[in-house]
């Protein structure tokens, strides 16, 4: 039941975000040191002087946030009532408010307020508040898991930084938005985006020297890792982070770090390591006042334990657990937490007790809408026959339609991640093209003032060339975009009829199948519009955004070889070469896994003679059937037909055998 990492990474970057980059003196989130008093009294006295003081009340509202956060609001109030007209210091009251509401958890009125303070500062033209209250809020929907809008607000926050700040802030900024960004593509499964966004978020923070950032971005990083389950390479980023909050000293982050390190142990089944690191974290969060992460720290002990079968230990750590997440009410760690108690209490032969956990673990779920930890708790009854007879039909029942939702979620989550990432690399683009035309503006600049008058009409040429170049490249880049758009709304009605013709369950079957279709040729649409000097597209780009969409939606692995990783191919070629692939992808989740505890799919390509494209598949699944070279002959199943004839539209064959699972070799011809 172990599972919440990028909760923890995304709880940590969050409350380091609000609490200590918005409020420079803040330490730890509703703690207070000697130093931030003697501060706060320092101010007040002064207020009492100066009562009107904008600047003053503005500093006292932000000082009261991690102290006390009800002093922040009244005083946020106060400033609100007395800066009418001041655009600026009503933006800042309602920054204040906001920032009281996330450290009161109240994620709701957090968002709400920081809206206000967006409008207030827009009116007021105030374009640097406008950008850092607009990162701020792509925070505050990446902790509430509003992911397009978290990435929508990062990238117009991200346009502004790198156009108009100054050197320092910028890399301050871009830095965090960076790191933003990682963490929302970590959650949609984007996981080669969300290195990609990290290290950039990486690189900013080493050109400053910033211990406390670059902990934070090796954090990220760790659970990206961890989510791919790659735990070892998790752990050497754990050991990066750690000595950076080392550095500076922050106990806070070293907790944090430990107790997602011994997430990766209790995996790696090294459960003595994983202990060490949580009597550490333990120490530190206990010497701290606090209970940040607590409730995560005895969850895990009380998993280590049970699997250790020490049940009084376990049980111990679990009910320290369930009682300090009552206590915060964060309802997905609390149902976690009981889950584990409900195996805790199935391993020691108590069904009734485990049944009974069980059911208020799930009942939190449904309230929150957890559709993963749903059906991974209703496997978990299926499996264990609690109860045994008509009462475990009816769990399995539950568990299938609990299943089809997670399942349901995750491909929505990869076609939402999908046109993320296709909107990232406009948006990228964009801000080069900006820049680079900026760039030019300069150099023109330059020519014209110290080259005379054969400097100033070379210039002049230049320019006349460059905006002929920028006249030809913007009108094929509508043109393109019309066509994309066109066939997007296509594709788009397709699927929509494909599922509202769908009534019966074989009729839903097919119809899930021909939305994959469509869903894999949009693909290439927006690819193919990325390319806007041709109509190729790299093979080996196209592939892992295929593999990444699949694997989120049928919840297998695919890993992928690629022999030469810059080939560049046709449209029509890369269209059928990801039918194919999605059509043996599928294939392989609906038939060969039943009974593999850990699916697993590899694709290598390779180009023969520079005329064969060579696809070698595999699965780790049950293999093909005795008879399937005879009903192959007799080209029954849909699927292996639709292959066949893509295969044989480009001069191709196709060839299969089982090696503790299925292998299909496909050769297409590229001219």
């Amino acid at each position: 039941m172990v599972q919440h990492i990028t909760c923890l990474s995304k709880q940590l970057t969050t409350a380091f975000f609000f609490v200590c980059f918005l409020v420079p003196t803040a330490v730890v989130p509703h703690t207070s040191t000697a130093q931030q008093r003697d501060e706060l009294d320092s101010i007040i006295a002064q207020l009492r002087k100066h009562p009107d003081d904008l600047k003053l009340l503005s500093l006292t509202a932000s000082k009261y946030e991690p102290v006390n956060t009800d002093s922040s609001i009244r005083y946020a109030h106060i400033l609100l009532t007395k800066a009418v007209g001041n655009k600026a210091y009503t933006g800042k009251a309602y920054q204040s408010l906001s920032n009281a509401s996330f450290l009161k958890n109240d994620l709701d009125s957090a968002v709400f307020f920081l809206t206000k303070a967006i409008d207030v500062v827009k009116q007021g033209g105030l374009e640097y508040e406008t950008a850092f209250y607009t990162q701020s809020i792509a925070q505050l929907y990446l902790n509430r898991g509003n992911l397009k809008d978290a990435v929508a607000n990062y990238h117009t926050g991200l346009t502004y930084f790198l156009q108009h700040a100054d050197a320092k802030r910028r890399d301050e900024h871009v830095a965090d938005i960076y790191g933003g960004l990682g963490d929302c593509y970590n959650q949609l499964g984007l996981y080669d985006t969300a290195l990609a966004s990290l290290f950039k978020s990486l690189a900013y923070t080493k050109k400053s020297d910033d211990h406390f950032a670059n902990a934070i971005s090796y954090n990220s990083i760790l659970a990206v890792y961890q989510n791919m389950k790659a735990y070892e390479k998790s752990l050497q980023y754990g050991e990066l982070a750690l000595q950076e909050f080392r550095y500076i000293d922050y106990k806070l982050g070293d907790a944090t770090v430990m107790l997602n390190m011994a997430t990766s142990y209790y995996h790696l089944d090294e459960t003595d390591k994983a202990l060490r690191l949580l009597d550490t974290a333990e120490k530190i969060i206990v010497g701290l006042n606090t209970t940040y992460n607590l409730g995560e720290i005895y969850t895990l002990y009380g998993d280590i334990y049970r699997k250790r079968k020490d049940y009084h230990k376990s049980s111990a750590y679990l009910q320290q657990a369930i009682a300090i997440h009552r206590q915060s009410g964060a309802k997905l760690f609390l149902g976690t937490a009981i889950g584990t108690m409900a195996q805790n209490r199935f391993d020691q032969g108590n069904k009734r007790e485990a049944q009974q956990a069980a059911m208020q673990a799930l009942s939190l779920f449904n309230e929150i809408g957890a559709p993963k930890e749903k059906s991974e708790l209703l496997n978990f009854l299926v499996r264990s026959n609690i109860p045994p007879g008509s009462t475990a039909d009816t769990y399995i029942n539950q568990y299938l339609t609990a299943l089809d939702e997670y399942l349901n979620e995750r491909k929505l989550n990869a076609v939402t991640a999908q046109e993320i990432k296709y909107e990232t690399t406009l948006k990228e683009a964009t801000i080069a093209q900006q820049q680079t035309a900026l760039q030019l503006g300069k150099q023109r600049q330059n020519w014209m003032l110290g080259g005379g008058s054969l400097a100033l009409a070379a210039a002049a040429g230049l320019g006349w060339l460059y905006r002929k170049s920028r006249k030809q490249k913007a009108l094929i880049q509508k043109q393109k975009q019309e066509i994309l758009h066109n066939n997007r709304n296509s594709i788009q009605q397709l699927i929509s009829i494909f599922g509202r013709q769908a009534h019966t369950e074989a009729e839903q079957v097919v119809a899930q199948a021909n939305q994959e279709r469509l869903m894999t040729l949009n693909l290439l649409n927006k690819m193919l519009y990325e390319n806007t000097d041709s109509n190729q597209a790299k093979l080996n780009e196209y592939l892992q955004r295929l593999a990444d969409a699949k694997s989120i939606s049928t919840h297998i692995p695919v890993s992928l070889n690629f022999q030469d990783n810059d080939m560049l191919l046709r449209g029509n070629v890369l269209k059928d070469v990801g039918l194919i692939v999605n059509e043996l992808i599928s294939n392989s989740a609906r038939h060969a896994f039943g009974n593999t505890p850990e699916p697993r799919i590899s694709i290598t390509t390779s180009v023969e003679n520079n005329t064969w494209l060579l696809i070698n598949y595999r699965d780790n699944g049950c293999g093909l059937p005795a008879d399937f070279d005879r009903k192959q002959q007799q080209r029954r199943s849909f699927g292996m037909d639709f292959i066949y004839d893509l295969t044989e539209q480009h001069h191709g064959n196709i060839k299969w055998h089982n090696d503790s699972g299925a292998c299909f070799n496909i050769r297409l011809k590229l001219v």
